[in-house]
């Protein structure tokens, strides 16, 4: 796990966003990573997957005390890097991301744009495709075409914190890709 600085404890957030780049690069660049890379990612899925393990224990607690669950914005990152990466879990894991699937898809109606964006890439990735296809639904009535200037989202911020406007932009687009049949809408957005 990394830290926010060094001889600090791992911490999930920043884990992810590493790990978030370092699942990016093959994907853009089409070179899969160097070995040390992927020793190093591996490292960090596994802290991720223990701490997956944890909020899931967790919302069981919640559970016998009669509170609804409910899946957690560390878990729809979780996920999408599972979905990026191609990174199976093991049968102890997969409960896991069947739960965390399972409460997103049912909370998707309620999510903001940025988590529409990041839940529709993870539902593409795991085979529901009629879930993501109502989630992209969702994202594209927020895009505003212009003509001569391209689509965009006519809005001043981007309702998740540290989604800055383009990088809402971006993750849209990364959605629409995995829809498919989205070529000329992303142009536009380009």
């Amino acid at each position: 796990a990394w830290s926010w600085f060094a001889g600090m404890n791992g911490n999930s957030y920043v884990t992810h966003c590493i790990l978030q780049q370092l699942y990016r690069l093959p994907l853009l660049t089409g070179v899969p990573l160097p070995t040390d890379l992927r020793d190093l990612a591996r490292k960090g899925m596994n802290y991720l997957h223990q701490e997956a393990m944890m909020r899931y224990a967790e919302r069981h607690s919640k559970a016998l005390h009669n509170r609804q669950m409910s899946a957690s914005q560390e878990d729809l990152n979780y996920l999408y890097l599972l979905a990026i990466s191609g990174e199976k879990p093991s049968t102890k894991q997969q409960k896991v991301v069947d739960e965390c699937l399972k409460l997103w898809e049912e909370a998707r109606a309620a999510t903001s744009l940025a988590q529409k964006a990041r839940l529709a890439v993870v539902l593409f990735a795991y085979g529901r495709n009629s879930s993501a296809a109502e989630v992209v639904q969702s994202i594209k009535e927020y895009l505003t075409l212009i003509p001569g200037r391209g689509a965009s989202f006519a809005m001043k911020e981007a309702y998740m914190w540290g989604m800055g406007n383009i990088s809402l932009h971006v993750a849209c687009m990364e959605a629409l890709q995995w829809a498919g049949g989205e070529e000329a809408l992303i142009e536009q957005m380009k």
